[in-house]
């Protein structure tokens, strides 16, 4: 069983709004869901209790209680009598798509700096994708159906 730092939900709290219309609770619901599906927290991990990470989030045990209802009607986790709350396992998880687009006469340019630009955004789960064009290129092409092409 993974232990999940619970530093992912001290960040968690500092990107509610408490001034946004969208419910607080609505909140923590889509940013877990988008934590699970982008592998942060990983299948079988144990999540904090709904007591504990309603402190952690400085919101209502009740918020906490329905953000995480939520997501188990979804199929995303489940509740264990007696054990605690886990990420379900068998979910897809999803990394965000970046596509950068250069010149193809700027290739050997490019290159040396492709590489540091990959290292980085592995590291956050991201899927790059680098890809040269010639100049008529956005004239021929939808770059977000290229993407998703290649």
């Amino acid at each position: 069983m993974a232990v999940i730092n619970i530093q992912l939900f001290e960040q968690l709290k500092e990107e509610l709004n408490r001034e946004d219309p969208v419910p607080v609770s609505i909140q923590i619901g889509k940013k877990l869901e988008e934590m699970i599906k982008q592998g942060t927290l990983v299948p079988s991990a144990k999540l904090p209790g709904d007591m504990q990470l309603s402190q952690v989030l400085d919101v209502e045990y009740r918020t906490v209680r329905k953000a995480v209802s939520k997501l188990v009607e979804k199929g995303l986790i489940k509740r264990v009598k007696k054990s605690g709350t886990f990420v379900n396992e068998g979910i897809a998880v999803t990394a965000p798509n970046i596509g950068f687009f250069y010149f193809i006469e700027a290739e050997s340019a490019m290159l040396k700096y492709a590489e540091l630009m990959q290292k980085f955004f592995d590291r956050h789960k991201f899927d790059f994708k680098i890809i040269g064009f010639e100049e008529d290129y956005f004239d021929r092409v939808d770059l977000y159906q290229e993407v998703k092409r290649r």
